[in-house]
């Protein structure tokens, strides 16, 4: 449940960071989307460790697409 919970967060602090976009500084939009990006690790590496070998591919999925919304927002 708490992998669920930080992709969650994760994508809420991701819409924030897009809304607050001239609100607020750079360096400041910056800290959020490395704040979502840490959440979505935290949540996929949570989510791998947690499947069971023979667990279904749209689990396996999901967590893919955690660590690709995390590598989206590294770059």
């Amino acid at each position: 449940m708490a992998k669920q919970n930080l992709i969650k967060e994760a994508n809420d602090l991701q819409r924030s960071a897009r809304h607050l976009l001239g609100q607020i500084s750079a360096v400041e939009i910056s800290e959020v989307y490395f704040n979502a990006g840490l959440k979505y690790l935290h949540g996929a590496y949570l989510s791998e460790i947690d499947q069971p070998k023979g667990s279904s591919q749209s689990e396996k999925l999901k967590t893919i697409q955690a660590y690709k919304s995390a590598s989206a927002l590294f770059k």
